[in-house]
């Protein structure tokens, strides 16, 4: 019974205690517990990011076996030209055989002087006065280069000996190179003058052939008539009579006169016993037929040229309707050109006429202001 009576003072003396704590002291606690697990978390923070990890390191490892760094750019340029970089890498393939034949040719050389080294190095251990040098171990590195770059500039000079000089092939070479400039020379000086002179050759042929033909007519495609197509005794077709087709209007019906236009009529002085003796009045004929230029075409002197017709025409006995083609052939003169039509099909027949163009100002031909026969005619 004590016993527990002593249990049950000591509990209630710790209840008085726990209820004796101050707010403070209860703050005081927390902030005990607290400020250590911060301080812990941020030591575990700092450790985490700076210590080193085995990730990091297996990598650098892996780096280290391989070359990480990016390469420099080229500073060389590409070559505009293609038969320049031919004769670069030619040049490159001839200076790398030449190195290897140089490096073999050391080789060879090292073996077969062996012995005259010896006597070299013999007659070095004397100066210039005849005294004996300074003793200079044999297996030294410094010795043994030396030695060896004697041995490649002996070798170099022995390699790139120059021939002796001729100087009657020296003249003969530079005489012969002259020679052929001079006939190259004088060939591209030919061609050039050849081709100017037959360029103005022809120009004044045509200009002498086509000058002074068929001057002061006045139609867009005059009508020569000419007799039937009867041959002729020279064996050639004579060509037939061609005209634009009128549509005449004939009327019997009575027309209708305003009373005005009677009084007016019937009110001049007439005279209808008396005749004079003139000849009937004659009205003009229409000797031209409309026609066009059937497609944009560049034509040359003897080419044909097509031609649309714009109104039926009348060849003899045959009607050649609207929109019609017709074949030409083209004559250049100056800064016209002319068209000649000889020839008609139709319906399977050819009728033979003999047709000029002109222009819609009444001259003869075609505008062409620039043509090939005048440019070389200027250019000459």
């Amino acid at each position: 019974m004590e016993q527990n009576e002593d249990i049950i003072k000591t509990e209630k003396k710790e209840q008085k205690a726990k209820k004796e704590l101050t707010p403070q002291e209860l703050q005081k606690r927390k902030k005990l517990i607290i400020f250590p697990i911060m301080i812990l978390a941020f030591i575990g923070s700092l450790w985490l990011i700076f210590a080193p990890s085995s990730k990091k390191e297996e990598g650098s490892d892996n780096i280290s076996t391989f070359n990480s760094e990016l390469p420099l750019p080229g500073k060389d340029e590409i070559l505009s030209d293609k038969k320049k970089a031919y004769e670069q890498e030619d040049l490159r393939i001839k200076q790398q055989e030449r190195m290897r034949t140089l490096q073999d040719f050391g080789f060879d050389d090292a073996r077969e002087n062996s012995s005259s080294q010896e006597d070299e190095n013999s007659n070095s251990y004397y100066n210039q006065d005849n005294q004996p040098n300074r003793p200079v171990a044999s297996n030294s590195p410094i010795y043994t280069s030396a030695n060896r770059y004697q041995q490649i500039n002996r070798q170099l000079e022995n390699f790139y000996e120059e021939p002796a000089e001729d100087l009657e092939k020296e003249e003969l070479f530079e005489r012969v190179t002259e020679l052929e400039t001079r006939l190259r020379e004088s060939e591209n000086i030919q061609s050039s003058t050849e081709e100017q002179l037959t360029l103005l050759e022809k120009s004044y042929e045509l200009a002498a052939k086509y000058i002074n033909n068929n001057q002061g007519q006045t139609a867009t495609v005059q009508n020569i008539p000419m007799q039937k197509l009867v041959t002729g005794q020279q064996g050639k077709s004579k060509a037939v009579p061609v005209k634009a087709v009128g549509e005449s209007v004939v009327s019997g019906l009575q027309q209708l006169i305003s009373d005005e236009a009677f009084i007016e009529v019937y009110s001049k002085p007439r005279n209808s016993t008396f005749h004079t003796a003139i000849t009937a009045s004659q009205s003009s004929v229409k000797n031209t037929i409309l026609a066009c230029i059937h497609e944009d075409q560049s034509v040359m002197d003897g080419q044909n040229v097509k031609l649309r017709l714009l109104e039926p025409l009348q060849a003899g006995t045959i009607i050649i309707p609207k929109n019609t083609l017709l074949t030409g052939m083209a004559r250049i003169q100056r800064e016209r050109l002319d068209i000649d039509i000889v020839s008609i099909e139709y319906n399977g027949s050819i009728i033979s006429v003999e047709l000029n163009v002109y222009d819609s100002d009444g001259q003869k031909g075609l505008a062409t202001p620039s043509t090939l026969e005048m440019q070389s005619l200027t250019e000459g």
